[in-house]
């Protein structure tokens, strides 16, 4: 599991976050699948 926190006074609540997630560990996030991988709100 991983835990991301964040504040920012500007932002509402409503707001989408998108989490991109190196899969394959080649320390980029332009492969399928990797931009985009989860999101938050």
């Amino acid at each position: 599991m991983v835990r991301v926190t964040a504040t920012d006074l500007d932002l509402v609540a409503t707001t989408t976050v998108p989490l991109d997630v190196d899969t394959d560990n080649d320390s980029d996030f332009t492969d399928a699948g990797e931009t985009g991988y989860a999101t938050s709100s």
